[in-house]
């Protein structure tokens, strides 16, 4: 009994043991652990030199976040519509400007529906107008259009034409006060002083003034208050210009004739019409004016008059100064639906619009969020303004005014919007709304104080789900051992983002060769290539989560890729190998960290399904605290700051109004945010759902990174489908939408968009470019790599994808391809796994992995980017994948048939439905779980999918399931305690 008991006591500290070295978090003198195995620097590691001979420099960024002490310990978002505002780099502005009021603070500040800029002689404000009429100079000729449509022309290797449509900073007003505006030209300071998920508040100083200004994407006000003088408005680019105040009658004010004029109220409008001549081309253009209106709201009894103290260069600039008070505010005016910027605006209805933004113009927005919820297949994303009266004011109780972007109301029941007589009306007659031109489509009026949005989530998959037979579970086979057997031998050499890549390529095989392993004839051989390609992406990518060296204390330099901690952003830098700026201007950190997230997720998968083999680990448990870190970096779901460091900025990369991420990380530049590769992020988002489910090792915050995952998950994919594809399932607003505004050439339209689609979105210019060449499959292919199980959102609607791959065949190539030969230095592979999504275009997907007369089919002649001899454009496979992956992905969708998941859902995200050339639906799905698990399709299929397995059922079909090694329990159990035992016998070992 004594001896039974001192075991039990000393078993008893043991475990306490290794529950305290599991939950130790290491420090050295320049270098930190989460705890585990990972490590990050602490101090910025040393220049160092590739194995190939090139020299790596972590760069960092040049400047800390712009903050004031008011907005406490919260790490400062990047990547957002207003981070110009704090990364203010006096190093890197704007030109100098041709006048002194209009030199610039920050760069330009894209709120939508309007854009701003802090200049010295106040916050320079405009409509962010896409003119599409605007004339500018192509070939020496004043041509319609050109100043808003324009065409890159490349030559040689860059021979094509990269077309791309912009909006313009007109800077109409100025605002500031009379104590400083653009005659002092002295506001020299701005801090940003608070935020929230899409409003942010900041101020401007002058030696006489302080402006604290709020405002918000989606808002069409800024509100102002001030510290010195009184509310004063100058109109830079007053025209042709009609008063008209919320009472009284309206005037006819031109520019320079401010002159004492009274508006004998608190709020008006100013209709200003800027004409412009007739272009040399095309022929017959005439000319036209354009239109914008503007309301001003001073505060409760007040009034306003015209002056003309504010002079550029002896012009009078028509200025509006207040009677007296401390704040006021200045909102851009919609338009009714069926008029556009270039219409005679209607007085009746501006006096509508003008006396319901009146009400709400000093509701001031104090706290905006969105919260997600996950059930089954969906997500229900819940919008909130939180507001209060400015003081002395009564404004509307019941919100604010917002516009909204078309993801925001299209096919959402719930949304309601604002119609010209300002009166509700739901989100399906937009059409009888009012709204804001942009480039993504009409930003519709709405009000409230909170809007909701239902999302789909797209099947998120390991891979994609088969049940091979034995002669595909042999060639597949083949195939690993072939990725396993041409790595890249400078695999060293590369960085962040392609060496993720490389690891991503045989990370991805592992859930494939699961689903395999028991139809091959020789299972034994598939477990041993398993097992290498298990252990070669764990060594790897431990590799790269390691700051410090093999002896445990001495700091990896630049070149041994170490992470450093940034304490001033709340981030993870990496080394700059691959030339995006991920360490300089933190670009990109969500296609490097989703690479290396997803690549984590497998590895965990593989293990929690094979706890018991010799072979495994234990990577999940010694890494996940880096990892952890690493979703933390790219998507912390926590608005508040701890305090404490390693900390985080909410969601750093995915805005939350936009629906979508930006790539940019200082939104530098006159285009504000801007974003390439959509399916990157929907891979980062996909990849944060997968960890998430997968639950492996267990951790608490899991289940609230899954819904937040799957929101991301959902609304990228849905951003990408809209704005970058231009695809919509209603017709009637298709030719409203994203380009497709801009596709047909008409009066409004003098010079047409010839793409089908476009590959960059910013916030103020969309593309049909890419930062690493012209050809138009480079561009087609950076919206559809990596083609993974979490890629099956591009085939939610069948008509998209085809509508895609369609115009990359039939209007880009021929159109915009330069005449090359071949049509593209690479991304073939790419084009032939788009077209296995589609119905029309199988033929050469198929022909590349069937075998004609005995020979082998033509997949086995293709080669990775660094095989030699090197491969060519028509046998190429980039580094994102490999054979194996490319015949999986194209024998598996054309022997399913179409995605069908958009009209037959189901009750988890780890499922998809398809329908076969028969017209059968195939259902398949995966469980992460370790406890049975059964999916309900919306057609009443239910399938019954084992513990860590997958499932695959066709219509009338014998029930198949399989993969995933055998079931651990989730509870806890006196084997749970036994297992901290050994786990901490086998760290004393290591």
């Amino acid at each position: 009994m004594r001896q039974s008991t001192r075991f039990c006591t000393l078993f008893l500290i043991l475990c306490a043991t290794a529950v305290l070295l599991l939950a130790i978090q290491a420090t050295g003198d320049n270098w930190a652990s989460p705890g585990g195995k990972g490590s990050y620097a602490l101090v910025k590691p040393a220049d160092g030199t590739k194995p190939d001979g090139g020299p790596v420099r972590m760069t960092l960024p040049a400047v800390g976040p712009n903050v004031d002490a008011s907005a406490g310990d919260r790490k400062a978002p990047t990547s957002d519509w207003w981070t110009p505002l704090v990364w203010l780099d006096p190093g890197d502005l704007p030109d100098p400007a041709p006048k002194p009021p209009m030199a610039a603070l920050s760069w330009q500040i894209f709120s939508e529906p309007l854009v701003f800029q802090p200049q010295k002689g106040g916050l320079a404000l405009s409509l962010n107008v896409p003119d599409t009429q605007r004339a500018g100079m192509r070939d020496g000729v004043l041509t319609g259009g050109a100043g808003f449509m324009q065409e890159v022309v490349g030559t040689g290797d860059n021979a094509g034409i990269s077309p791309y449509f912009n909006a313009f900073f007109d800077q109409d007003l100025y605002l500031g006060s009379t104590a400083s505006g653009w005659n002092e030209a002295s506001f020299s300071s701005l801090k940003v002083t608070g935020w929230s998920d899409w409003f942010v508040n900041f101020t401007m100083e002058s030696p006489t003034e302080k402006l604290a200004v709020t405002a918000g994407n989606g808002s069409p006000f800024v509100l102002l208050k001030l510290s010195s003088g009184a509310p004063q408005v100058t109109f830079r680019t007053w025209n042709i210009g009609t008063v008209i105040p919320e009472s009284g009658d309206a005037f006819a004010v031109n520019a320079g004739m401010a002159d004492g004029q009274a508006i004998p109220c608190s709020a008006f409008a100013v209709v200003n019409q800027v004409p412009f001549g007739a272009p040399a081309s095309p022929s017959g253009a005439q000319g036209y004016s354009a239109y914008t209106v503007y309301g001003v709201f001073g505060p409760a009894g007040s009034t306003w008059t015209l002056a003309k103290t504010q002079k550029d260069d002896g012009r009078v600039l028509n200025t509006a100064v207040c009677s007296g008070g401390s704040h006021y505010a200045v909102a851009v005016l919609p338009l009714p639906m069926g008029k556009t910027l270039f219409d005679q605006p209607d007085e009746a209805a501006i006096r509508t619009a003008l006396a319901t933004f009146a009400r709400y113009a000093f509701a001031e927005v104090t706290d905006t969020r969105v919260e997600p919820r996950l059930s089954e297949n969906s997500v229900t994303a819940v919008y909130t303004y939180q507001t209060t009266p400015v003081a002395g004011e009564s404004p509307a109780t019941d919100g604010t005014l917002h516009a909204l972007y078309p993801h925001q109301y299209l096919g959402q029941e719930q949304v309601s919007l604002l119609n010209s007589s300002m009166s509700p009306v739901p989100a399906s007659s937009w059409a009888q709304g009012c709204y804001w031109p942009s480039l993504k489509g009409p930003m519709m009026l709405g009000s409230g104080s909170s809007f909701l949005n239902t999302l789909d989530v797209p099947p998120c998959l390991p891979a994609l789900i088969d049940d091979p037979d034995t002669a595909k579970a042999d060639r597949m086979a083949g195939y690993l051992q072939q990725a396993l057997d041409t790595q890249d031998p400078n695999f060293l050499s590369q960085g962040s983002y392609f060496g993720a890549q490389e690891i991503h390529r045989l990370a991805m095989l592992l859930p494939i060769a699961e689903m395999v392993r028991s139809k091959a004839s020789d299972p034994a051989a598939v477990d041993r290539v398993t097992r290498a390609l298990y252990k070669r992406a764990a060594e790897t990518l431990a590799y790269r989560l390691q700051a410090v060296k093999s002896d445990g204390s001495t700091l990896k330099n630049a070149a041994e890729h170490a992470l450093y901690y940034d304490a001033r952003w709340g981030t993870l830098i990496p080394s700059n190998e691959d030339g995006f700026a991920a360490d300089s201007l933190l670009n990109d950190h969500h296609y490097h960290y989703g690479y290396y997230i997803k690549i984590a997720t497998e590895i965990a998968r593989w293990e929690k399904a094979h706890p018991d083999d010799p072979d495994n680990q234990h990577w999940a448990e010694d890494y996940a605290p880096m990892i952890r870190l690493l979703i933390r970096d790219i998507a912390n779901t926590s608005r508040a700051g701890s305090g404490a460091d390693p900390d985080f900025p909410f969601l750093r990369h995915f805005s939350p109004y936009a629906g979508h991420s930006w790539a940019s990380g200082s939104s530098r530049g006159n285009q504000g945010g801007q974003q390439e590769s959509t399916p990157e992020a929907i891979q980062a988002w996909g990849a944060l759902l997968l960890w998430a489910q997968l639950n492996y090792p267990e951790h608490p915050d899991n289940m609230d990174l899954e819904r937040w995952a799957a929101y991301q998950f959902a609304s990228e994919a849905k951003a990408a489908e809209l704005y970058w594809f231009g695809h919509t399932s209603d017709a009637a607003f298709r030719p409203y939408l994203s380009f497709r505004q801009y596709a047909a050439s008409s009066t409004l339209v003098p010079q047409r968009y010839v793409p089908s689609m476009v590959s960059q979105v910013n916030q103020n210019e969309m593309t049909f470019q890419t930062d690493f060449g012209n050809p138009p499959l480079l561009k087609h292919g950076i919206q559809w790599l990596p083609l993974t199980g979490t890629s099956l959102y591009l085939g939610t609607d069948a008509a998209g994808i085809e509508e895609n791959v369609r115009g990359y065949l039939e209007n880009d190539l021929p159109l915009l391809g330069g005449g090359r030969n071949p049509a593209s230095p690479s991304n073939k592979d790419k084009l032939l796994m788009a077209e296995a999504l589609t119905s029309a275009y199988r033929a050469d997907p198929q022909a590349l992995i069937a075998a004609a007369s005995g020979d082998a089919p033509p997949l086995d002649g293709w080669k990775m980017q660094w095989e030699v001899p090197a491969p060519t454009y028509d046998n190429l496979i980039l580094q994102d994948t490999s054979r194996g992956a490319i015949y999986w992905w194209i024998d598996s969708l054309l022997s399913h048939g179409a995605a069908d998941h958009g009209d037959n859902g189901a009750s988890h995200t780890c499922a998809s439905s398809f329908r076969d050339a028969s017209g059968n639906r195939i259902y398949t799905a995966h469980n992460p779980g370790t406890a049975t698990l059964q999916v309900r399709f919306d057609d009443g299929k239910v399938l019954t999918v084992p513990p860590l397995g997958y499932a695959h059922e066709g219509e009338g079909e014998t029930p198949t399931s399989g993969g995933g090694g055998c079931s651990a329990g989730t509870g806890a159990t006196p084997l749970g305690v036994l297992a901290l035992l050994l786990l901490f016998r086998s760290r004393l070992r290591k």
